[in-house]
């Protein structure tokens, strides 16, 4: 059978004869209540000298002592047990007894392990220093984190939690001591315990959803653990990483969205308790696109009339800083990182192309009810509306279109052009007569006439675009009238030609 243990401590049985010399038997009896009280039941040195030698033994206990009976008066032998320990051999349980030191270990959720640490000792008198302290003493040495498990990995333990028990009667004390550590193969970080719930949503109307929620522990006997130990980058690459692994095949392709990071997030900071809880949020908004920073929502609005013979798209949309990675500007607001970004963003929107994706879809699903010179969307805008918000960081935006037929091949904005043709004709009417019903002629136009009205919403410099594209539509021999006129940013032209 083999013992396996920690060497203590040596053990050597002293015995001590000798024998007192007195006058008489109250001088003996005298020594003999002398040496009874010098021996305490306590650890101590005892030097021996006998002549010119002298050996001292290091932390001896008397354990017994004896007189042996002598009719003399003035001689009395005795004999004193010495329990004595080699000096070099004392381990950490040299003064206490009863010690305990056990580990317990207990698997929670995502491989996180919880550690329990119970060391306790009673003490005993020893030396000068107290029982209790003995104890203290033993018990304090043995803190700390170790892994004495056999079936969970893992060695960056975080502190939880410290408890302790004093009895000063029986001089024993005793700590508990809570840890946790990451048993995983594959760290988040060795900063603090970050543990994490995922969740993904596929909802009936094909919207989807996903979160992360979870928490982030430190040691309470250590730096506070700090958002930069999941940021939400980290919280992107751990969600992608979870729904990659999860992904049926029907829906393959659809989390895409969770590459442009949470479109909300919190973090709740308890530095008492020293942690972190936080929630990521990640949404798939309708058309949604994000580039770099800055996300852009957008929508396609078409819509018609009874009285008129056109269709009306409009593009309208919003683009917002959607990131944390550039520093909130203290400066003006116009001249900020972030505006800056989101306003280069909106140069670079072409507003006739988004609308443009919308008709076509329109058309798509209507294509008996759009027919001939309706079903082609003019690129010419009719009318605009752009909104800057420096403040939070947001442009919006609505841009009108429709499919009337743009004469000017967008050079001229907001064309309007009207044509009358008086054609020439007898115009004829029956009158009565004395000789009964008969057919009068009543207008007897000979030359026909046909007059144009045009304006734009242009400068002066237009004008003369303006006169070409009449003169392309008219028609007829001698001018009847001619006349423009100037507004502030608007142009008319009127020709009246006879033939």
């Amino acid at each position: 059978m083999i013992i396996s243990g920690v060497y203590d401590y040596s053990e050597v049985n002293l015995e001590l004869i000798g024998f007192l010399t007195g006058a008489n038997l109250s001088g003996l009896h005298l020594q003999k209540q002398q040496m009874i009280s010098g021996l305490l039941s306590e650890y101590g040195d005892l030097n021996i000298s006998i002549g010119a030698d002298n050996k001292v033994f290091k932390k001896v206990k008397p354990v017994g002592i004896n007189f042996s009976d002598s009719d003399l008066t003035t001689i009395l032998p005795y004999s004193v047990s010495f329990t004595a320990y080699t000096g070099e051999s004392f381990s950490s349980f040299f003064g206490i007894a009863s010690p305990k030191n056990e580990w317990s270990f207990e698997e929670q959720e995502n491989k996180i392990v919880q550690a329990t640490h119970t060391i306790s000792a009673n003490g005993k008198k020893v030396d000068e220093q107290t029982p209790l302290q003995n104890a203290i003493d033993f018990v304090n040495s043995l803190t700390g984190f170790y892994n004495a498990s056999v079936f969970f990995t893992g060695h960056n333990a975080f502190l939880r939690s410290r408890s302790e028990k004093i009895n000063r009667k029986t001089s024993s004390y005793e700590i508990t001591e809570v840890y946790v550590f990451d048993s995983s193969d594959n760290l988040t970080t060795t900063s603090g315990i970050v543990s994490y719930d995922t969740t993904i949503n596929f909802s009936k109307d094909g919207s989807f959803a996903a979160n992360i929620k979870g928490s982030i522990q430190g040691g309470i006997n250590g730096e506070q653990v700090n958002t930069g130990v999941f940021t939400p980058q980290d919280a992107t690459n751990a969600l992608f990483n979870d729904v990659v692994g999860s992904m049926s095949q029907y829906e393959t392709g659809c989390y895409s969205f969770i590459r442009n990071g949470p479109s909300n997030y919190s973090y709740n900071h308890n530095t008492g308790a020293n942690t972190i809880d936080f929630d990521f949020v990640f949404l798939n908004l309708d058309n949604i696109d994000q580039s770099g920073n800055i996300a852009h929502s957008f929508k396609t609005n078409i819509s018609a009339s009874k009285d008129a013979a056109t269709f009306v798209v409009s593009a309208e949309g919003e683009l917002y800083f959607n990131s944390i990675e550039s520093a909130i500007n203290t400066g003006e607001y116009e001249s900020s990182t972030r505006f800056q970004e989101v306003d280069a963003a909106f140069s670079g929107i072409d507003p006739f192309n988004i609308a443009y994706r919308g008709w076509l879809d329109f058309r798509s699903g209507n294509s008996d009810f759009i027919t001939g010179t309706s079903g082609t969307l003019s690129s010419v805008i009719k009318a605009s509306n752009v909104n800057k918000d420096p403040v939070t960081c947001r442009i919006s935006y609505n841009f009108q279109f429709d499919t009337a037929i743009d004469y000017s091949s967008g050079t001229l904005k907001d064309l309007q052009m009207s044509i009358v043709d008086k054609v020439p004709l007898q115009l004829s009417n029956v009158t009565e007569t004395l000789g009964g019903f008969a057919a009068q002629t009543v207008s007897d136009r000979t030359l026909g006439e046909y007059s144009i009205s045009s304006s734009a919403q242009e400068t002066t410099g237009k004008m003369s675009d303006l006169k070409r594209i009449v003169s392309g539509f008219m028609s007829g021999d001698y001018d009847q009238s001619n006349n423009e006129s100037f507004g502030v940013d608007n142009i008319s032209f009127n020709l009246s030609k006879f033939y």
